[in-house]
């Protein structure tokens, strides 16, 4: 089972008009680009599962361990970060 979605962050909600003249609330959302961390693998770690950060801050914001990963795959430090075992990457380009 693999996960599709959007990865970002809420910048608040707003209303549109439907053709019926009806008010539907939405959700505004910033969506940056998406990177994969790091990706977990059955033989290595025991289970399957990818780790994908987006957003963008200051280094001393960042934990030591998550500052070595960064630098590690030379990556630009990243505000949140998400992990999930059903996120299965069928895929990875680099």
């Amino acid at each position: 089972m693999s996960i599709k979605g959007i990865l970002g962050r809420k910048v608040g909600m707003t209303q549109l008009f439907d053709e019926e003249g009806k008010v539907v609330p939405v959700t505004v959302l910033a969506v940056e680009p998406n990177v994969v961390t790091q990706v977990r693998t059955v033989e290595t770690d025991g289970y399957s599962a990818a780790q994908v950060a987006f957003g963008e801050c200051r280094v001393d914001r960042l934990t030591r361990p998550e500052q070595g990963v960064l630098l590690e795959f030379n990556l630009a430090a990243t505000c949140a970060s998400l992990q999930s075992k059903r996120m299965q990457l069928c895929r990875l380009v680099m």
